[in-house]
């Protein structure tokens, strides 16, 4: 199909028709793919895991977790190799004080972005043995999908 583009628009036109084809082409073949996919709940940006503090095995990471479906999601659970645990925590300040509560699920509601970050909702990560530039993060969904995200290690101070 496309030497026949080529042949017919010739020169440079032809490498123009091959750019343009190609993101078809991925299409047409990922459609035919029989497996269901069972990532992509969720549209994460920004996911990143603090480098523990010198001597401490736990950490923080945070990620903007946004559901385009006409339903809410809710994250029931999660694991990586590279820690022992995982828990869904929320920080608040009571007078004063700052608390963190655990949470036994986050839920993401239908057309909406909660984010976990620094000083508020956030995943905590206990149990952490080696942390190189980039850890995945499986989550659980109460339906039983899952979904692998990959966190980038920033720098303890950073957010």
């Amino acid at each position: 199909m496309l030497r026949s583009i080529a042949n017919r628009t010739g020169g440079c036109n032809a490498m123009a028709a091959r750019w343009l084809l190609a993101p078809l082409a991925l299409v047409l073949i990922a459609g035919c793919n029989e497996q269901p996919q069972l990532t992509g709940v969720l549209a994460a940006h920004d996911a990143r895991v603090r480098a523990p503090v010198p001597g401490a095995s736990n950490t923080a990471a945070y990620v903007e977790l946004h559901n385009a479906g006409e339903q809410a999601v809710q994250v029931v659970r999660a694991t990586s190799s590279h820690v022992r645990a995982i828990e869904f925590h929320r920080t608040a300040r009571r007078n004063n004080v700052l608390t963190m509560r655990r949470l036994e699920a986050i839920v993401v509601p239908a057309q909406d972005t909660v984010r976990l970050e620094p000083g508020g909702l956030h995943l905590m990560l206990f149990g952490v043995t080696a942390l190189p530039d980039s850890i995945d993060i499986q989550l659980f969904f109460d339906d039983g999908r899952t979904q692998t995200i990959s966190f980038r290690r920033v720098a303890l101070g950073a957010n």
